[in-house]
């Protein structure tokens, strides 16, 4: 059965979210993809590479970007979208974005297919989803959350105008073969290279910079604290930053300034290496205002890398039920001061976290049983009868 799933790219070059559908998408065996997203990037070389269907549709990001004069591009997108389904004979198409659904859910939906609708955060406590979700909600057939957790919260907030969709959760995917734990000789290795002095405790914050992901209360209000209790602890923070052109990154970087953090701080930037860091760091850290299941906690794991983590969806979840890392209370960041320290304090603790995390991995991050469940709801959102093995 083909099915097209509509992928729309960041600009954000370490997006989570797009690189875990990019590794469900090339182990696919039973379902065949067709992909169609809004610009071209490596990543879209990377699916024609795969032997995947790419279809590339630009005014989909110009509908985005120039909103709310954009909103003209929509009745052709989804004019567009309809014609590929019938000529296709698409049953059932998956977006993985509000946007992909804005620009092509309707059309997908008049030609006839199912629709199947993945929702990557949740909202904050308190904050609402607005009637384009409600929409969202009405008209697709399905929808996937990546937590047990982040699935009863949608099912609780995530209402159409007729009831709630069905919801089911998959957890995402990590590629174990380049996220494994290293040895100990492998991670001094990795250390030396990276410029990690041996007797830092080194802290891995892998996130692009933007109010989501936290990064400037964390350096305004952990970082100062944390380097008084722990004077070795150096933050080293992964992921896009342009304090040249983002105002966000640049008020980041002042604080560092300000407060005098250069010690115990390093903006690595964006880089392909991340596996790199999470296999050098003592512990992955997490301090976002909000997230569905994320990608830095779950690839950390794979390392064999504690984590800590503020208590965004999922965080509990994974993190205490599996024990494999240490979750404080949204905001706290003196409490993540003292998680942190007492990571360093007790090297065993550490150790033990590591080992529980790189087996949880295994156990629910592993592609292949990730991909039949995707594949599994294809066929009967679509009404097939799957292939047999």
């Amino acid at each position: 059965m083909d099915i097209a799933v509509a992928i729309w790219q960041s600009d954000n070059h370490s997006d989570g979210g797009v690189e875990s559908m990019t590794q469900i998408l090339e182990r696919m065996h039973r379902a065949r993809p067709v992909v169609i997203t809004q610009r071209e990037t490596p990543r879209t070389e990377r699916w024609r590479r795969r032997g995947l269907e790419v279809h590339v549709l630009p005014v989909a990001y110009e509908a985005w970007s120039e909103e709310p004069a954009g909103i003209r591009h929509l009745p052709r997108n989804n004019a567009w979208m309809a014609a590929l389904v019938r000529r296709r004979r698409l049953k059932v198409v998956h977006m993985n974005d509000l946007r992909a659904f804005v620009n092509l859910g309707a059309g997908a939906r008049a030609a006839g297919a199912r629709l199947v609708f993945n929702v990557r955060d949740v909202k904050p406590p308190g904050q609402p989803y607005k009637m384009t979700w409600r929409v969202a909600a009405t008209v697709c057939d399905h929808v996937i959350a990546l937590s047990r957790e982040m699935a009863s919260d949608l099912e609780t907030r995530l209402s159409g105008f007729f009831g709630r969709p069905p919801v089911s959760y998959f957890y995402s995917v990590v590629d174990l073969d380049r996220m494994s734990v290293p040895a100990p000789a492998e991670r001094a290795a990795l250390r030396a290279r990276l410029g990690l002095a041996p007797d830092r405790f080194v802290l891995a914050y892998v996130a692009a910079f933007n109010a989501k992901k936290a990064q400037l209360p964390f350096l305004d209000q952990t970082v100062p604290a944390l380097a008084a209790r722990l004077p070795s602890a150096q933050v080293c923070f992964v992921g896009d930053f342009r304090p040249d052109t983002d105002a966000y990154a640049r008020q980041c970087a002042d604080v560092v300034a300000r407060r005098g953090l250069d010690r115990h701080v390093r903006f690595v930037g964006y880089t392909p290496s991340v596996a790199d860091w999470y296999g050098a760091a003592d512990a992955v850290v997490l301090a976002s205002r909000n997230e569905g299941l994320a990608r830095c906690m779950i690839e950390g794991l794979a390392r064999g890398t504690p984590v800590v983590s503020f208590d965004v969806c999922s965080a509990r979840e994974v993190l205490e039920q599996h024990r494999c890392g240490l979750v404080v209370r949204q905001g706290d960041h003196a409490g993540m001061v003292d998680a942190i320290a007492r990571l360093a304090a007790e090297p065993d603790l550490a150790a033990e976290l590591g080992r529980n995390g790189a087996r949880v991995a295994r156990e629910l991050f592993e592609p292949t049983r990730v991909v039949a469940r995707y594949e599994d709801l294809y066929f009967a959102v679509g009404g097939a009868e799957p292939p047999r093995a």
